[in-house]
């Protein structure tokens, strides 16, 4: 039988910072993201181009979150943890984002 072992493991290892900044990121585009369907459902479907400046603003933050998380993921000897989360939330997204604006070129 195995021996388990107990306790803490102590290392040298810290979350990256530029993983932490991708996280902080995905909340603001998020934030972004949240301001700008409110803004469009106030106006009832005609937000105008405070809509756009949230949808342009979340994009770009989404966009340098990726950045930044890919950037923290690089980095060795680090926790992940944030680095992938922020990737992959802004990721996200960033493409709901994209794919809205498509939709609304084409007019579906």
């Amino acid at each position: 039988m195995a021996k388990r072992r107990r306790g803490y493991q102590f290392t040298e290892r810290m979350d990256s910072k530029w993983g932490i900044v991708a996280f902080v990121l995905s909340i603001a585009a998020i934030f972004f993201l949240t301001m700008g369907f409110k803004s469009s459902m106030a106006g009832k479907g005609n937000g105008g181009p405070i809509v756009g400046l949230f949808g342009v603003l979340g994009i770009i933050t989404a966009a340098q979150g990726i950045y930044l998380g890919i950037k923290g993921i690089k980095l060795k000897e680090r926790h992940y943890v944030f680095s992938w989360a922020g990737t992959v939330i802004n990721g996200c997204t960033c493409l709901f984002m994209v794919v809205l604006f498509v939709i609304g070129l084409i007019g579906v």
